[in-house]
């Protein structure tokens, strides 16, 4: 079989019998260019089917014209959900998306350690769920890598979030003024160190709602499970099978939520009759599952993400300023009156 070879900008210029400077001009749209040559090298260009290599053309400019986005994983809907808003946000721009994972410390460590090799590929990247080390964001800063961070503060580069206190107040206040008061909690628990502050936020701030409210943490109520569902069956079993359950359990993801659900039918444990449930996120299985919960707008973190980067990239921003998203407490069947209200 044979291959055709693609066209350089080298044959669109020898095509049109001008040189190669003169056709990289009618490239980039320069204007010190005659008409009838322009139209001799647009017409090559046609007739050659000629693309230009825009991450090469990119460098020669000092541009990528990439945006990198670099994400624990992605078979969390969190964290493909932010992805998916940040591609969308960038669709009708130049840019390209690139998404890395980098699901463990080693693979963090060897990803922003290779700081000049970043800067050179990347126009800027997008940290989804990723905190950075002092060390690294130094680094990165020095290399003159322009960062947006989603979920955590680097005090370097500007950032967009939620507030992961105000997350867990408003879940526990909720079940708290139905009238519950033996409210457990299923935090989060994974092999990937650096992306649990968010879930340890919570947990702290779970602990301080209930101190506020003069309600007390029995620990034999709080446990850990990796968020998914099967997680959260296996939390659920835990909590509910034990010699005092919980009225009330707040989930640290919706996953979790679907999980403690499930558990509970199987122990045919009526919710919200016998058990109240409210998880975090708004995932879109949360309406199907009659799920309550706190919904954190992923969609919109992306896209103010992609704004945000848009304008340091332009120049327009060089503050490292902190976007707090607000949050909404979602009211579905999984809760109800605590006991002595019902």
């Amino acid at each position: 079989m044979t291959l055709t070879r693609r066209a350089t900008i080298d044959d669109v210029a020898a095509h049109a019998g001008v040189s190669r400077s003169t056709a990289s001009r009618v490239l980039n749209k320069e204007a010190a260019v005659a008409p009838g040559t322009r139209a001799r090298v647009e017409q090559a260009i046609r007739e050659m089917h000629y693309r230009p290599n825009r991450h090469a053309a990119g460098l020669a400019r000092g541009t990528s014209r990439s945006i990198g986005i670099v994400v624990p994983r992605l078979d969390r809907w969190y964290f493909a959900a932010v992805t998916a808003a940040v591609l969308s946000a960038l669709q009708d721009s130049d840019h390209d998306l690139l998404v890395h994972a980098a699901d463990d410390r080693a693979a963090n460590d060897g990803y922003f350690g290779a700081t000049e090799a970043i800067e050179a590929r990347f126009d800027g990247l997008v940290l989804v769920g990723i905190h950075l080390e002092a060390r690294q964001a130094a680094a990165l800063d020095d290399a003159g890598v322009r960062v947006v961070s989603v979920g955590h503060v680097t005090g370097i580069f500007p950032s967009v979030r939620v507030d992961d206190a105000a997350v867990a107040r408003l879940a526990t206040e909720h079940v708290a003024n139905l009238g519950h008061r033996r409210i457990g909690l299923v935090g989060i628990s994974s092999p990937t160190d650096r992306v649990l502050l968010a879930a340890q936020a919570r947990e702290q701030s779970f602990r301080a709602t209930m101190a506020d409210l003069d309600l007390a943490v029995d620990e034999t109520l709080v446990t850990a499970a990796e968020s998914t569902v099967a997680g959260g069956i296996d939390a659920g079993h835990r909590l509910l099978t034990g010699p005092d359950p919980p009225t009330a359990v707040v989930t640290m993801s919706d996953e979790l939520g679907f999980g403690v659900l499930k558990g509970a039918r199987d122990l045919g444990v009526d919710v919200p009759a016998q058990l109240s449930v409210c998880g975090i996120d708004d995932h879109p299985a949360a309406v199907a599952a009659g799920l309550t919960t706190i919904a954190q707008p992923a969609g919109a973190l992306g896209a103010l993400a992609a704004q945000l980067l848009g304008d340091v990239i332009r120049g327009e921003l060089d503050e490292p300023v902190d976007l707090v998203v607000p949050v909404d407490l979602i009211v579905r069947e999984s809760t109800g009156p605590g006991p002595g209200r019902r």
